[in-house]
């Protein structure tokens, strides 16, 4: 075996890993300022660089302003409330798994599907956010936030 092969292979996907870890989050404390209008005190500015980080990290800007507004909102809310086990919601274990899963990748992956979500027609997308997604009024509110944006 090459040892270039091995290091390659190896620490490649490591120093990857690292450096988008690290660099995420630094765009998203800089969305963040963009979202609440602090990057700048020109609007125009903030929705500028906002779409522009945005597009660095993969997600629509109208997506995650929108999404972090309403959990403001909602903050300590039923669907808001990732860190309480529920008594009949499932399996103890699997509800502190899902926490986690939510608390490391949830929000990315939702603003990142929600931008898929949000091109798809709204004749096939509503359904499916009465169906599943509306029993909480965070998730309501952010659906009818984003269809109107």
């Amino acid at each position: 075996m090459n040892i270039f092969k091995f290091i390659e292979s190896f620490f490649i996907p490591v120093f990857l890993f690292l450096f988008s870890t690290i660099f995420s989050y630094t765009l998203w404390a800089l969305i963040h300022e963009c979202v609440h209008g602090n990057f700048s005190n020109s609007r125009n500015e903030n929705r500028f660089w906002g779409r522009f980080l945005c597009i660095l990290f993969g997600t629509p800007f109208q997506v995650v302003k929108t999404a972090h507004l309403v959990h403001h909102k909602f903050n300590r809310s039923q669907g808001e409330r990732i860190e309480y086990i529920e008594k009949n919601a499932g399996p103890i274990l699997f509800q502190k798994l899902l926490y986690y899963v939510r608390l490391f990748m949830g929000t990315y992956f939702l603003e990142v599907l929600g931008g898929f979500l949000l091109s798809l027609p709204l004749s096939f997308t509503s359904p499916i956010t009465e169906k599943y997604f509306s029993k909480f009024p965070v998730y309501k509110t952010f659906f009818k936030q984003i269809q109107k944006a």
